[in-house]
């Protein structure tokens, strides 16, 4: 199991772009979600854009560093992907992509695959909830049985 934007998209990504997580926007601690949304670059142009929400809960359990780019990257990219860990995903038709991707223009064309998917650990309780927007003419779906 890998991160489905690898996955589907047709060109090789060289970098990813993450934001900085709501939470900065608070002057308190609150029980709430970290959002946190990505944008997916090949030779300087974007090319997806995923947006995921993990549990304040699990921040705290798992110590993942708000404050170290690298260490929420490197949960949302690999480490919630890893172990005993399984997901739910529903791959569909969308045209929020580039609404959704406020800081870059994925498409000129409105038409994107858009998988909702869902991270559980092997306790059955979620990791993060994620939306993974690709532009249609950069999707490809490639099964192995």
């Amino acid at each position: 199991m890998t991160h489905p934007v690898y996955d589907s998209c047709q060109e090789e990504l060289d970098s990813v772009e993450p934001s900085k997580s709501i939470l900065d926007n608070f002057d308190h601690y609150t029980a709430a979600v970290v959002i946190v949304d990505r944008w997916y670059k090949h030779e300087g142009h974007t090319i997806a854009y995923s947006l995921s929400f993990i549990p304040i809960e699990l921040v705290g359990r798992l110590q993942i560093d708000l404050n170290s780019t690298d260490a929420l990257l490197n949960f949302l990219e690999h480490t919630c992907y890893e172990q005993d860990h399984h997901c739910s995903r529903c791959v569909t038709y969308s045209t929020t992509g580039n609404f959704s991707a406020k800081n870059y223009k994925l498409s000129s064309h409105d038409s994107f695959l858009m998988t909702h998917e869902n991270v559980y650990d092997e306790n059955e309780e979620i990791l993060v909830v994620s939306k993974h927007y690709i532009p249609a003419e950069m999707f490809e779906l490639k099964y192995s049985i």
